[in-house]
């Protein structure tokens, strides 16, 4: 089973639906956790990114895959704080905090895919006293440090957009669903 997370205001747009219909045709059984609209202002809220992890814990069962987009890999991340266990995570143009320090024994494998150029991220980080940060444009500062955590800079650029969505959308989609589906 492969759980997906959606960024910000991700219901209105269906931002892991092709993406999860992309890992359900190469054979993985996918679920969308759902959690109510958030816009971006709502976001610095550290109890609301809690309230989000108790959505995916109560959605989740341990040892499963998971792929978050942007503010839904801070989730994550607080879900295993809380407890959740699992197998392999996947972030994509994670709006969260580069220093991040991944709960022990909480993942096996942590892959997170981030873009120099994603505007998004850029901005999100620049606004203060939050924990939206900049993993997204840099990865996590734990690769070296924690076996369990790999980056992957993207070479994907879109002149004329914040470079944070192709994740989810577009041509680069598909590889990005095998790499989910088979690691």
């Amino acid at each position: 089973m492969v759980n997906f997370v959606r960024g910000i205001n991700g219901s209105k747009s269906g931002d892991m639906d092709a993406l999860a219909s992309s890992v359900a045709n190469l054979g993985r059984e996918v679920f969308i956790i759902e959690y109510p609209v958030t816009r971006w202002w709502e976001a610095w809220s550290r109890q609301l990114q809690f309230d989000v992890a108790e959505v995916i814990v109560d959605a989740t069962q341990d040892g499963q895959d998971i792929a978050g987009h942007s503010f839904g890999c801070l989730g994550i991340h607080r879900a295993m704080e809380e407890g959740r266990i699992f197998n392999h995570v996947t972030y994509l143009g994670p709006a969260m905090n580069r220093d991040f320090r991944f709960p022990d024994g909480k993942a096996a494998r942590v892959d997170v895919f981030y873009n120099p150029m994603d505007k998004a991220v850029l901005a999100g980080k620049m606004i203060p006293f939050h924990d939206i940060g900049d993993m997204g444009v840099s990865g996590s500062d734990w690769e070296h440090i924690d076996p369990r955590v790999h980056n992957h800079a993207s070479p994907h650029h879109r002149r004329g957009t914040n470079n944070h969505g192709f994740y989810i959308h577009g041509d680069e989609l598909q590889e990005y669903a095998q790499f989910i589906a088979h690691g």
